[in-house]
């Protein structure tokens, strides 16, 4: 709250500032769990590739073209924050007018797409993966990625609060000054008190949807702990099995 003191106009600065900051975070997200999506597929790929039968070429080319659409979106996601970066040197300094709003909002709905076609390329390596490893591997990827969509939707609902809050504050400060300058008609007042009241409205709707926002937020870092502890025990599992199939070999070869 204390950024208001700074004034209106430094406040939106900052604002602008924070989202694309925030752009260029997601980015690095999305780019990590896109590396985790290749690393996983390309080693089943590996090995499929020593398995495989000519039935199975079907199998092996969806996990090519999974690996291959997932490095297009790193070298997308890889460029786009090349590109934030260089906006946020750009915006320093610049006056507010000049910052465009509907760049802000493309940088929102990239970042939203992004996140859609990653979980549907963990969705496709999900209906591929042979083991239970491999499959616990790419759902801690998809439970992540559920998590920052939740993030990167509390953010923007955030900052949609705060901006519409300044808005009903400024429509109020303009209904002072017109009744301090003796310049009210009651149209005029009429008019911003509902643009008040329409701004009112909708910081209501937006607290309720932060609120849900909140709830599955807490309720999908549950689900992250849950699933990292599954994950635990298919490695457990894995390694023990290794270890008496090990066992079993050795008692074979004394035999």
């Amino acid at each position: 709250m204390a950024r208001r003191h700074v004034g209106a106009a430094g406040f939106l600065q900052h604002d602008v500032l924070e989202q694309i900051i925030s752009a260029g975070r997601d980015q690095i997200e999305v780019t990590r769990s896109l590396h985790q999506v290749v690393t996983a597929t390309q080693a089943q790929l590996q090995a499929t590739q020593l398995t495989t039968t000519e039935g199975g070429q079907a199998h092996l080319d969806t996990l090519r073209d999974i690996v291959k659409s997932s490095e297009a979106q790193i070298r997308i996601a890889t460029e786009l924050r090349e590109s934030i970066q260089h906006i946020l040197t750009d915006v320093i300094g610049t006056p507010l007018e000049e910052v465009s709003g509907h760049l802000l909002r493309t940088l929102g709905e990239v970042v939203q797409q992004q996140l859609e076609e990653l979980q549907n390329l963990i969705t496709t390596a999900l209906g591929e993966a042979d083991t239970a490893q491999q499959r616990a591997k790419l759902q801690q990827v998809r439970d992540d990625t559920e998590t920052l969509q939740v993030q990167v939707a509390h953010e923007q609902s955030e900052r949609n609060l705060t901006q519409l809050e300044l808005l009903g504050a400024v429509a109020l400060e303009r209904v002072r000054e017109l009744e301090e300058g003796g310049r009210t008609h009651a149209a005029q007042r009429a008019e911003l008190e509902q643009k008040a009241e329409s701004t009112c409205q909708l910081i209501s709707s937006l607290e309720q949807q932060e609120e849900q926002n909140l709830a599955k937020l807490a309720n999908l870092e549950k689900n992250e702990l849950k699933a990292t502890e599954r994950q635990h025990v298919l490695e457990a599992r894995v390694q023990q099995t290794e270890t008496e199939l090990s066992h079993h070999h050795v008692s074979k070869q004394q035999e």
